[in-house]
């Protein structure tokens, strides 16, 4: 399910901007404190989202950590053929 931004409150709207910052920042670096000084959410608030499920943030979460560790093994794997191919 997807949440329909412009017909959120706008405190929510906000709140949904400032996960989706917080959520850009933790995809490329995988650190909520980061994310959190990034965005100005402190980890409390993060761990909250979570456990709440505010605005369908686990969902959201849980494909930003997904993404971080498919790009870290793809940059993985190229560091590695690199590698061979130097050394040839």
């Amino acid at each position: 399910m997807s949440i329909d931004i412009k017909k959120l409150p706008l405190g929510q709207r906000k709140t949904y901007r400032r996960q989706d910052k917080f959520l850009k920042v933790y995809k490329e670096t995988r650190s909520k404190s980061v994310s959190g000084s990034y965005a100005l959410v402190p980890p409390s608030t993060v761990s909250k989202w979570i456990r709440e499920d505010y605005l369908e943030f686990r969902q959201r979460y849980d494909e930003a950590d997904t993404a971080f560790c498919e790009n870290l093994e793809q940059s993985c794997a190229t560091d590695y053929t690199i590698e061979c191919e130097l050394a040839k």
